[in-house]
């Protein structure tokens, strides 16, 4: 991930489940911490399904 427009497309997506979820994003190390109601695996998928990989 390295662009404004990656960070936006995950951000959105992620609004779209739970609309008061805080989503930060480190574009130099491709981070995602996110604050949400929502369980780590629907997240997860949130974040796969737009073609991302997740790590551990």
């Amino acid at each position: 991930m390295g662009c404004s427009s990656c960070v936006n497309k995950i951000t959105q997506a992620i609004h779209a489940h739970d609309p008061e979820a805080i989503v930060k994003i480190a574009l130099d190390s491709g981070k995602v911490k996110v604050e949400s109601e929502d369980p780590a695996h629907v997240l997860c998928n949130i974040i796969t399904n737009l073609g991302y990989r997740i790590q551990d």
